[in-house]
């Protein structure tokens, strides 16, 4: 590629970076962006390390050349697109970094209420899983019969009995049937 080809493309996505940092508040740092498009690992960044990000926004003459390869290129216009969706949940330690998400718009209503989930193009997001109550692990066993509350708060319905396992299998004419909790005859 031409290196006028090679600036236009280093300029376009630095523009698209940018964007991407500023869509929260406060804007995501180099590092987090670059944690999230999985640029570093999580590890890497400490005092005097720099980010991939950094790399792609820098415009020092050692990296002129510095860009996004084509599988990040692609997610960045995806998510700049609103094709996908950026989710960004603040540090459980402060001073820590953020953590970063990139995922698809059907998968945000999986995530906890504590994340903030953000979408580029104009189409709604589903809602986020509501917050679960704290006493929820202590509804096991109801007298009334429903299930679990992991089960109620999913929204699947209470199972059913089902046929003893080698029961079924007889009925067919399968014969003896040795199940693991059987013994040996």
């Amino acid at each position: 590629m031409a290196a006028a080809g090679v600036a236009a493309e280093k300029a376009r996505y630095a523009e698209r970076l940018r964007a991407l940092q500023a869509v929260v508040a406060p804007p995501l740092t180099n590092a987090e962006l670059s944690i999230g498009l999985e640029l570093d690992p999580a590890h890497a960044h400490g005092a005097g390390v720099a980010s991939q990000v950094g790399r792609f926004l820098s415009v020092a003459p050692r990296n002129r050349n510095a860009r996004p390869d084509r599988a990040t290129r692609a997610i960045i216009d995806r998510l700049v697109s609103g094709e996908a969706v950026l989710c960004v949940r603040a540090a459980m330690v402060p001073g820590l970094p953020r953590e970063v998400l990139v995922c698809e718009p059907r998968e945000t209503a999986r995530l906890d209420p504590d994340w903030t989930a953000v979408r580029l193009g104009a189409l709604p997001l589903p809602a986020l899983r509501p917050a679960c109550p704290a006493d929820d692990d202590d509804d096991f066993g109801e007298a009334d019969g429903a299930a679990d509350g992991l089960q109620n708060a999913a929204g699947y319905p209470p199972a059913e009995e089902a046929e003893p396992r080698g029961q079924a299998a007889l009925d067919r004419g399968a014969g003896r049937i040795l199940l693991v909790d059987d013994e040996p005859a």
